[in-house]
């Protein structure tokens, strides 16, 4: 399994219509999504990995295999568009379990 702890990856983070480029960090508690902003980055707060009660994949425009969504056991979503989609799972998994 790959190990993301302390790097980040692209990542496209989608909110209803809108679609905010940028990267996805991850840490040892958590991650984070960071927008990149014509003259700043915009910082979407950390999600800690107890607070993740699932993640699935999930497909761009119906059949591009590139999305997952995360789920908060709050019940809130977050959607995003990455590469390297199975080895993100797999690891996020790992620090769910």
């Amino acid at each position: 399994m790959k190990d993301f702890t302390n790097k980040h990856i692209n990542a496209n983070y989608r909110k209803g219509t809108q679609t905010y480029v940028g990267n996805l960090w991850f840490y040892v508690d958590g991650l984070e999504y960071k927008a990149k902003s014509v003259n700043s980055t915009i910082n979407l707060g950390k999600i800690p990995y107890s607070e993740i009660s699932s993640i699935k994949s999930v497909n761009t425009i119906g059949f591009i295999p590139n999305g997952i969504i995360i789920q908060l056991t709050n019940g809130k979503k977050f959607n995003y568009v990455i590469g390297d989609r199975k080895s993100v799972i797999k690891f996020i998994e790992s620090k769910i379990k």
